[in-house]
């Protein structure tokens, strides 16, 4: 008997957003308090592709090669009647008892090739996984010796497959179970693992995770200042708001970028690898099972950091926009403290992790008025936030009644904000054209148009709106006087008040812990976005280069329409060094020739 196993390819890909806390910052670590957090349009791409194939069992002269080979099923001889006879039409291999039992030795043991592809970080990393029998242990090995680990990757394929295999050793075992009452077998609960149990001619899974992952990123989460980078030399190259607006979608640099830009593109690795993982294989079925995934990812991402951030980052990755509350960090401080290594995993711990649930607090939605749109800029200074979170930490718990009635007045003003994000989404509900009009008027700089109530109600609370923002920078900027952080440089509070002097602004600030990192605004109009992009690039003492997202509710979700991974799958398969260079400089090529037809157009219009 001959069989045809026909490869197909089977790809998922999973994308999660980027972040931005508007308000909130430092008073997310408790989680009497909470912070308004807008999920970004960029994202981490995580695509899984498999080869697969009828893998029903081997053929008769398939099995023969293989034990011949093995030099334990010598008595085995083709043509011979050597027991296998037809079952549901399906043909079940019969073989000698240490066949058996090294057979079911290989399945267990079986070691997966997992590859691993970074464009934008010119990496290709090859892993081993296995499920060791006789220690009880999952275990992740990097082929390549010679490079570094990435803690953040490491814990998502350990933790991931591993849970992988424990549920879907689990759901054989319950299928063998119900299977042995049917047939009036004995039952044995636990054993499926252990015998060469076949039905309908298919042995027990053999859990096959051969696979290529393919992990790349939206162009903001790194500064556009890397995608201009020459290949040699220390020189910097500022890029035109027409070129940043040209880098093709994902875009590979020259060298690996260094500089991010604060939009947490760990906790959106994280949860788009763990989520393409356990999703591409059948463990979890999104969005129904993003509250275990987002069990799971907060683990690994405190695992890799070392320790239990707030964890709103990860939580924006998972459900998008909301106001965040923190979950307790005793429930998974049990957990961290039994992962003792990013290779090895015991079989107990992934038992306690398969029904671990943060049991999370109120999540409510959060997201911003109609009409509204947010606009980030890279400032490209960096800050040190660890360290800075240590410092306000220390100030809070030596100045406890200070600090308490500081952080309740920040909050306060929080609080504040988002009731006036609803009234004025009810005010879009309810009238939406004179809305739009209103906006438009306040945006022109030149006041409004009509004096009726509503108009000016709405004006009325756009003004609240930048009001709050004004006071919730300069109480985090005396948090940080007090705390010796720079929380709200003065070089930041400079750029923040030019741009809250553009009309149609409504809000201004530094995201998160604050520093150097980053800076947002929140405007009411395309020609206010305008004229803050044109601001920050054109006036080199406001530095900051605006960046492409904008704000987005959309959490961590499966992508149906993603074909580029099939642009990257050949290199895959190859053993030469992937050409970065080359990939490289076609991007940076396409992006200066699509800005300059860009700006040939635009001068084009304006002459005639």
């Amino acid at each position: 008997m001959s069989q045809i196993e026909e490869n197909t390819e089977r790809s998922t890909t999973v994308s999660a957003p980027g972040k931005v806390l508007v308000t909130g910052g430092y008073l997310v670590l408790d989680k009497r308090h909470d912070g308004q957090i807008l999920a970004s349009s960029s994202k981490f791409y995580t695509h899984i592709i498999e080869e697969t194939k009828d893998k029903n069992i081997l053929s008769r002269e398939e099995w023969y090669q293989k034990t011949r080979d093995e030099q334990i099923g010598a008595s085995i001889k083709p043509g011979e009647n050597d027991g296998l006879t037809e079952s549901h039409h399906q043909k079940v291999a019969c073989v000698s008892p240490r066949a058996k039992s090294i057979l079911q030795s290989e399945r267990i043991n079986r070691i997966s090739t997992i590859t691993l592809i970074s464009p934008q970080f010119h990496t290709k990393r090859v892993y081993k996984f296995r499920f060791n029998l006789s220690t009880l242990t999952y275990e992740l090995l990097l082929k390549n010796s010679k490079q570094k680990p990435n803690a953040f990757i490491d814990n998502c394929l350990l933790y991931g497959f591993s849970l992988l295999h424990y549920q879907q050793k689990k759901e054989e075992e319950e299928k063998y179970f119900l299977e042995s009452l049917r047939t009036n077998m004995t039952p044995k609960r636990g054993n499926s693992m252990n015998e060469s149990h076949t039905q309908k001619g298919i042995v027990i899974n053999d859990f096959n995770y051969d696979c290529n992952i393919v992990i790349e990123a939206d162009n903001d989460f790194y500064s556009p200042v890397e995608f201009f980078k020459p290949e040699e030399g220390d020189d910097i190259y500022i890029p035109t708001r027409k070129q940043i607006d040209a880098l093709p979608k994902c875009a590979v640099p020259f060298r690996v970028p260094e500089h991010k830009t604060g939009l947490g593109s760990s906790a959106a690795l994280v949860t788009s690898l763990l989520g393409g993982i356990l999703q591409h294989f059948g463990a979890i079925e999104l969005p129904n099972d993003r509250d275990h995934l987002h069990a799971i990812a907060q683990f690994c991402h405190c695992l890799a950091q070392g320790k239990i951030g707030s964890g709103f980052d990860v939580s924006s990755a998972t459900y998008g926009s909301q106001r965040y509350n923190r979950f307790d960090p005793e429930l998974l401080q049990p957990l961290l403290s039994k992962a003792t290594s990013h290779t090895t995993l015991k079989h107990e711990l992934v038992v306690k992790l398969a029904t671990f649930s943060l049991q999370p607090r109120k999540r409510s939605t959060f997201e911003l008025p109609p009409y509204f749109e947010l606009v980030v800029g890279d400032v490209q200074g960096g800050s040190e936030t660890p360290g800075m979170v240590r410092k306000v930490l220390k100030w809070r718990k030596e100045n406890s009644v200070e600090s308490k009635e500081l952080w309740s007045d920040i909050q306060a003003k929080n609080n504040q904000i988002a009731s006036l994000f609803e009234e004025l989404s009810m005010c879009a509900n309810q009238r939406p054209t004179l809305y739009i009009n209103t906006l438009d008027s306040i945006a022109s700089g030149n006041g409004l148009s009509k004096q009726d109530e509503f108009s000016k109600y709405v004006y009325h609370k756009y003004t609240s709106l930048r009001n709050c923002c004004t006071e919730i920078n300069t109480l985090m900027q005396l948090m940080g006087e007090k705390a010796n952080v720079e929380i709200v440089p003065s070089t930041q509070l400079d750029r923040l008040e030019k741009t809250m002097n553009i009309p149609g602004v409504a809000m201004a600030g530094v995201p998160g812990a604050g520093g150097y990192d980053a800076i947002y605004s929140v405007v009411i109009s395309p020609t206010t976005t305008k004229n803050v992009k044109s601001l920050w690039h054109e006036d080199m003492s406001i530095i900051p280069l605006a960046l492409t997202a904008v704000s987005s509710n959309e959490g961590v979700q499966v992508v149906s329409d993603c074909t580029r991974h099939r642009k990257i799958q050949p290199t895959l398969s190859t053993k030469s060094e992937i050409p970065w260079k080359w990939i490289a400089a076609s991007t940076l090529l396409a992006s200066t020739a699509v800005a300059a037809i860009l700006g040939y157009v635009y001068y084009k219009k304006n002459k005639e």
